[in-house]
């Protein structure tokens, strides 16, 4: 069944819900920085 939702949309939705559950530390936002390139990179192909 296919999702009504895109999958950029839910991968904002997953990153944002990650966000609001860690600490603003600085290793925690290079840790989402490089998963928001990992999802990117995985949307390319």
């Amino acid at each position: 069944m296919a999702s009504k939702y895109s999958f950029q949309q839910l991968s904002h939705f997953i990153f944002l819900r990650i966000n609001c559950t860690l600490p603003p530390t600085e290793h925690n936002r290079e840790a989402l920085k490089r998963m928001d390139e990992a999802v990117r990179i995985a949307m390319e192909e």
